[in-house]
């Protein structure tokens, strides 16, 4: 991502000491700046590390379906901004990473040092796990949550409903989840308790990113 798409990347924790383990986020160098758009990616659990969709999908059909790079590229053609983050990548040597040891504080991290600062409106996209990785972050800051974020498409999201009532009418109005499906791209389906639901375009769970590309675009258009 650093080369492909220009982006930088900062360590979690953001003051690492001499030796000390870290991860990795990744952002644009206008995100404090911007004021266009400012897409954040959030990939699902397991194996997969930042800008990555599908390791799967990786290996056999390349980084094209598999990974964050068609994203990034359609963002930074827009004018926005791109954060990536990183949430599995929490534990080193068997320690959990400093002000980043769990899914979500390392995203809570990469809010209060980035996000919370950006001028751009904010616009996530969330696979799998990710949708839970966005739906606690946003019920631990809510408020500033329901400011700042101007949309949201999970790709067969496996999150729960938010309790918090700030989080459930932000998702009942700006979140839609893109489930894997036989239907066609874009098909409306039966809403779910936290959002409203259409087709990825895809049976497979590990495509549905790819696949719902060009439905997610749409969205964040507002067609």
């Amino acid at each position: 991502m650093v080369d492909e798409a220009d982006l930088l990347a900062a360590p979690v924790p953001l003051d690492p000491h001499p030796g000390e383990p870290i991860t990795l986020v990744f952002y644009s160098e206008d995100v404090l700046t911007n004021t266009k758009g400012l897409l954040v990616l959030c990939n699902g659990a397991g194996a997969v590390r930042a800008g990555q969709w599908a390791r799967s999908v990786i290996i056999n059909q390349g980084l094209g379906p598999g990974s964050m790079l068609s994203y990034i590229q359609w963002a930074i053609s827009l004018g926005w901004a791109v954060v990536v983050l990183n949430p599995n990548d929490v534990h080193k040597q068997g320690k959990p990473v400093r002000q980043g040891g769990s899914y979500l504080e390392h995203a809570q991290t990469v809010w209060d040092h980035l996000l919370a600062r950006a001028q751009a409106p904010i616009y996530i996209v969330a696979h799998s796990f990710g949708g839970t990785v966005i739906t606690h972050l946003a019920e631990s800051r809510a408020d500033a949550f329901q400011d700042k974020v101007k949309s949201i498409a999970f790709t067969d999201s496996v999150h729960t409903a938010p309790s918090d009532p700030v989080v459930q009418a932000v998702f009942q109005d700006r979140a839609i989840n893109f489930v894997s499906s036989s239907l066609p791209l874009g098909t409306a389906m039966k809403p779910a308790a936290s959002c409203r639901r259409a087709t990825a375009g895809t049976t497979s769970h590990e495509m549905t990113s790819h696949s719902a590309f060009e439905a997610v675009k749409h969205w964040f258009a507002g067609e």
